[in-house]
């Protein structure tokens, strides 16, 4: 039995590829340090996928009927992890509480947990709402899942962070329940998480992993999205020119509307203050709007060198059709 299991839980679009990451080129730091960190997959070597270790696990915990095949998973994964305290990581963990149908899976799920360590605690990082939904819709936007104005989706897409803050404490107890906001920890998330669940340190993944699309990016995948031909190339292109090539900085920068920042507090400014009081330092508050000031970027509107990268991008675009 381990003396305890540490889940880190996401949210999205809050570091956990980084984070992941760390851990999983650190693992021989953690093992040293008493902390197993399994990863049954080849580590890649491109950076790609994210190598989160417990993605299979969560997915058995939904689809199974039997109890034991989740169990069964669980020791697959962890039958060389044999360090007292076990650390499992994936964002999928947060969806197991965006739907009220899920709760006996987390439920169920947990009472595995127990069986399994004398202590379970988790870890769940949120972000100030309006940043986290640019976050979100630009990732969204590149799975070609949405092709709506962000304004519409601020609107319409609801968050999650009480949802899953509070199945979680339901579950486990809010006293093994830790949320930092990650837009306070950003600068050193590995340092703070770490230190949340008392890991030992690990050196930072140098790499950049995953990072949010700017305004121009989202634009050009939206181009794309409004086309029936594949994406791939192109994105790959676009995201190779854009991580090669300085975007100026109020490009480059969060772009976040005047209007979607007045719809997200209307919507959550009296829900960031409750989820704050209850979850967060109050120094550190969640925020309904945006840490950054509002853009008034305009769609369609780039400096002369994106122009040109559209134009190549549309020249692209005839040689596929």
């Amino acid at each position: 039995m381990y003396d305890e299991i540490l889940l880190h839980i996401g949210a999205t679009k809050t570091g956990t590829s980084f984070l992941q990451y760390s851990w999983g080129y650190g693992r021989d730091g953690l093992d040293a340090g008493g902390v197993s960190y399994p990863v049954k997959d080849p580590l890649p070597k491109n950076g790609k996928p994210g190598i989160g270790n417990s993605g299979m696990l969560v997915r058995k915990a939904i689809e199974a009927e039997d109890k034991a095949e989740v169990e069964a998973e669980f020791d697959r994964l962890t039958e060389d992890a044999d360090q007292s305290r076990l650390l499992l990581s994936s964002e999928t963990f947060s969806g197991l509480c965006r739907a009220k149908r899920l709760r006996p899976k987390l439920e169920r799920l947990a009472d595995i947990l127990h069986s399994k360590a004398r202590r379970v605690r988790v870890l769940f990082f949120v972000r100030h709402i309006a940043d986290h939904y640019w976050s979100q819709y630009g990732e969204l936007v590149r799975r070609r899942r949405k092709i709506m104005p962000f304004d519409q989706f601020a609107a319409e897409f609801p968050c999650a962070f009480r949802d899953i803050a509070d199945g979680y404490s339901a579950v486990f107890g809010k006293e093994n329940l830790t949320v930092l906001l990650y837009d306070a920890v950003k600068d050193d998330c590995l340092g703070a998480a770490g230190a949340a669940l008392g890991l030992p340190p690990v050196p930072p993944f140098k790499d950049r992993i995953n990072r949010s699309m700017n305004a121009f990016e989202i634009d050009v995948a939206h181009h794309l999205n409004e086309t029936d031909l594949p994406s791939g190339k192109l994105a790959g292109f676009l995201l190779s020119y854009s991580q090669t090539t300085p975007m100026p900085h109020d490009m480059a920068r969060t772009q976040i509307s005047e209007t979607a920042i007045q719809t997200l507090q209307e919507r959550y400014g009296e829900y960031a203050r409750a989820f704050s009081a209850d979850y967060l330092d109050p120094a550190t508050p969640i925020l309904a709007g945006s840490s950054h000031p509002p853009s008034t970027y305009q769609a369609g509107q780039f400096t002369q060198r994106e122009e040109v990268l559209m134009q190549m991008l549309a020249n692209c675009i005839d040689r596929m059709k």
